[in-house]
């Protein structure tokens, strides 16, 4: 007979109750309760003895199960935490109405949430319980068999990672069709917890479909689900920050938290800034007047460089970079429609899509850089000053004798996109500019933004906001501040599908991307380079992706080929 301990607050007594007595029914369990359970002639000795004795600890939360005790070290339910740990006792969180505490967990069991704790919604409580219950399944007969210590006992299927052998639960049976639409429906509703509890019950029962991934549609699921969770905590320090900044002898705390804010949030600074706090001055001096670190920039201001190129901000934040293999699939597809040429192998580049870390915010330009501007480059001698260019790129101007880049009929327009640059010559340009060519990772994130988007505008292709070979008329088209405006990504930056296809500083490399691996060395001056963002000679839309790469030698030259600069958010203009 397994024997389960149940920690909880009184606020969940009504659901404990339920649960335990469903636990007793299904397993024949023990299951202590401290109110139906207790010695009351010694209260610490009877709960500490029948928790030393369970097989399992469940820990039951809810929103407020932490708000005033996670600092009290003579609360019960922290002391029946910090014993279980000792004891090295398997621990489920179990999430009343999939919420875990606004107020956070305490440090020693956010590692244990992750990865042991269930969802309970009052609609899916059977299939919560049977998920439970395999659980206690798997555990009791290793921890009768005398098995102590912090062994990580996942709740997934298969995965009990203890030195016994266990036998596996009965298979559980269910409607798959009908759970995958309605997971689908809660999807499409913002629902994420209650869409990833139906999506983890399909992975866990084996169902498999003919046309959705559920390993890939769980992935998104849970993005969906960090962001919408991100949101929240922002909102709620959000609410607390205004209520200090309005009271006058805590005002300077108050806009000395909200800097902190902003440089955590600044992807929803634009969003969620509702009393604009952003320009609030402080009682003695303005904290706000002149942002130095880019910590109190919002995403897509503007600054003119001293070359009298604009720029935008992008702030720093945390990009989902490539794509799934779900969305692989859909753009293969896409482009066989479009083009019966169309190679698998051009999409899997994107593949895994993995999260990347742009830990600095960065200018970049508004636009690809102009005919007109890189004349000037021309003009003032870029091509003759050594100090611009890479060791392999100043050995290539010298050995081709290159004073200007190519040049081609019907794109000498000064406001067109300069083409024919090799990537040597895009590096140089940049560095004259007191900049640098953006990584691929701060292309990417400055096209897609925190919302992972498909294309620069959206997840739907449009005509409209780009240029391509179908409304390209056989040529580039001129660019400026408010042109295709549609088109522009979350920070305001235009352009960046189709029209040319923009250098990066990185090499080409498989995925994952990592900034620390080499791939941006400039000492390389033989292998490929990125370029990212399609142009107008590219037909299908699949190729004007914002995820789509591409790469070319560092020496090849293109009539739609051309880039953008960035600068570091600390540069001098």
């Amino acid at each position: 007979m397994p024997k389960i301990f149940i920690s909880y607050r009184r606020k969940s007594w009504g659901f404990t109750h339920r649960l335990a007595d469903d636990l007793r029914e299904r397993l024949d369990a023990e299951v202590f309760v401290d109110t139906d359970s207790i010695d009351q002639a010694d209260f610490e000795r009877s709960i500490v003895t029948h928790l030393r004795a369970s097989d399992a600890v469940l820990l039951v939360v809810s929103e407020t199960t932490f708000a005033d005790s996670i600092h009290r070290d003579d609360d019960w339910v922290r002391r029946e935490i910090r014993e279980t740990l000792t004891l090295g006792l398997p621990l489920v969180l179990v999430c009343v109405d999939g919420l875990l505490p606004p107020s956070g967990l305490p440090e020693d069991i956010k590692d244990i949430a992750r990865r042991q704790g269930i969802n309970f919604y009052p609609e899916y409580f059977t299939p919560a319980v049977e998920k439970l219950t395999d659980f206690v399944t798997r555990v009791s007969p290793v921890r009768r068999k005398g098995i102590t210590g912090s062994a990580s006992i996942n709740l997934a299927p298969d995965t009990l990672t203890a030195s016994a052998v266990v036998e596996s639960p009965p298979e559980r049976t269910i409607d798959g069709k009908t759970t995958l639409d309605e997971a689908l429906k809660l999807l499409e509703d913002g629902d994420y917890n209650k869409a990833i509890f139906l999506l983890d019950e399909l992975r866990y029962s084996g169902f498999k479909s003919r046309f959705v991934i559920i390993e890939d549609l769980l992935a998104q699921a849970q993005q969906h689900q960090e962001l919408a969770e991100r949101r929240r905590t922002a909102q709620l320090e959000y609410e607390e920050i205004s209520a200090l900044v309005k009271r006058r002898f805590a005002r300077e705390q108050g806009l000395k938290a909200f800097r902190q804010w902003f440089t955590d949030f600044s992807d929803l600074a634009a969003e969620l800034d509702t009393e604009n706090l952003r320009t609030a001055p402080s009682s003695t001096t303005s904290l706000f007047s002149r942002p130095v670190d880019g910590s109190m920039l919002t995403p897509g201001s503007r600054r003119t460089d001293d070359k009298g190129v604009p720029m935008v901000y992008v702030p720093p934040g945390t990009l989902l970079m490539g794509s799934t293999s779900q969305q692989v699939n859909e753009a293969v597809a896409q482009a066989k429609q479009e083009n019966k040429d169309a190679k698998r192998q051009w999409y899997e580049r994107e593949l895994p899509q993995h999260e990347v870390v742009i830990a600095s915010g960065f200018w970049l330009d508004l636009h690809p850089v102009t005919n007109e501007a890189y004349a000037r480059f021309v003009k003032e001698g870029g091509y003759k000053e050594r100090s611009f260019w890479t060791p392999g790129g100043w050995e290539w101007v010298q050995s081709n004798k290159k004073t200007e880049p190519k040049e081609y009929d019907k794109f000498g327009d000064p406001q067109q996109p300069r083409v024919g640059v090799t990537w040597f010559e895009a590096y140089a340009y940049c560095q004259w500019r007191g900049g640098r060519l953006p990584t691929e990772g701060e292309w990417e994130w400055a096209a897609r933004g925190p919302e992972n988007r498909i294309y620069p505008w959206g997840n739907t292709f449009d005509a409209n906001r780009v240029i391509y070979d179908k409304n390209s008329g056989g040529k580039t088209s001129p660019v400026g501040s408010g042109v295709r405006s549609s088109g522009a990504s979350w920070v305001g930056a235009l352009d960046m599908s189709g029209n040319v296809w923009e250098w990066c500083s990185t090499l080409y490399q498989p995925y994952p991307y990592r900034v620390d691996d080499g791939r941006e060395g400039l000492e390389d001056s033989t292998n490929v380079r990125v370029l990212r963002g399609g142009s107008w000679w590219n037909y299908g839309s699949s190729v004007l992706r914002a995820p789509f790469r591409n790469w070319f030698l560092p020496y090849d030259e293109g009539f739609d080929w051309g880039f953008r600069c960035a600068r570091s958010y600390n540069s001098e203009f």
